[in-house]
C-alpha cells in the first residue's frame, strides 16, 4: 500500500512495485485528489501497460459510469471494495474474466456497458 499523500517517492515506488502486479488499485475521493489519481494511472499505463487500473472509493462509487468512461480507468469498484478487489485479483490470477463480480459492471472491462447487473457489496 502506497499513500501518495504522505509518500514523497510514491510515483517511483508504484512503478517499482507495480512491475509484476496483477493490477493497480487506486482509492479515490471526490475533489482534487481525482487529478492525482489520474496522473498516477497515466504514468502507470505509459510505463507498465499490462496491469489494469482499478478505481475504487467514494468518487467511483458515486460516479461509476462517468469514471469508467475515462480511458485511464479499466475497472470501477462500487461500494465497499475489500472483497470485490480480492475477487478481481483472484480472477486476474486465474486468467478469468470479471463478469458477475459483485460491485462491477455486467460486462467486466467493456467500457461500453452502462448497465449494472451486480449490486454493490453491502
Amino acid at each position: 500500500m502506497i499513500d501518495a499523500a504522505i509518500d514523497a517517492d510514491a510515483r517511483q515506488r508504484i512503478l517499482r512495485e507495480g512491475s509484476d502486479a496483477l493490477c493497480l488499485g487506486i482509492s479515490v475521493l471526490t475533489g482534487p485528489m481525482i487529478t492525482g489519481a489520474l496522473n498516477i494511472a497515466r504514468i502507470v499505463k505509459a510505463t507498465l501497460p499490462d496491469p489494469p487500473v482499478v478505481f475504487g472509493g467514494w468518487h467511483p462509487t458515486l460516479t461509476a459510469e462517468q469514471t469508467l468512461e475515462n480511458d485511464l480507468v479499466d475497472v470501477v469498484v462500487r461500494g465497499p471494495g475489500e472483497f470485490t478487489l480480492l475477487e478481481v485479483v483472484q480472477r486476474y490470477q486465474m486468467g478469468e474474466g470479471l463478469d458477475g463480480v459483485v460491485g462491477l459492471p455486467t460486462s467486466g472491462m467493456e467500457r461500453s456497458s452502462t448497465t449494472w447487473s451486480a449490486p454493490s457489496r453491502a
